[in-house]
């Protein structure tokens, strides 16, 4: 259902997102983020950023998996998608730290962008956080 076709279209996405009920559900398809298949990587995210959006419940077990795909990730389109997830997720002062640094040169601090409409992280505004934080860093 998320192969075949270029990076630049979304295949049968659309299709995918009604059978995405449950965490488990979820879980699955999140699975498919460590796909080897760079479409099937790509479409899985951009099925899991329009899940989120009524289920942000679903990601936050996943933190964890987003950071580290975030350190391994090779394609700047895929960075993108793994910056918006991140976005979403709750992060400790050192975690908003290590994005901020991994994303800042993703399509002109494609993260802060992201954060500009007041994401919460750790009890921090995220633009302002990651301004102080980043002032810090050595």
């Amino acid at each position: 259902m998320l192969a075949g076709g270029n990076l630049r279209s979304i295949g049968k996405v659309e299709q995918l997102l009604s059978l995405i009920k449950s965490q488990d559900d979820f879980d699955e398809l999140f699975q498919l983020l460590s796909s080897p298949v760079r479409i099937v990587a790509m479409r899985a995210a951009d099925a899991i950023e329009k899940i989120i959006l009524p289920h942000p419940a679903f990601l936050e077990m996943h933190k964890t998996e987003i950071l580290r795909l975030l350190n391994l990730a090779q394609h700047i389109e895929f960075k993108w998608h793994l910056a918006l997830l991140a976005s979403r997720i709750p992060l400790n002062v050192e975690e908003l730290r290590s994005v901020w640094i991994k994303t800042e040169n993703l399509g002109n601090g494609y993260f802060r962008k992201q954060n500009r409409a007041g994401e919460r992280f750790a009890g921090h505004d995220g633009i302002e956080s990651g301004k102080q934080y980043l002032a810090g860093r050595t």
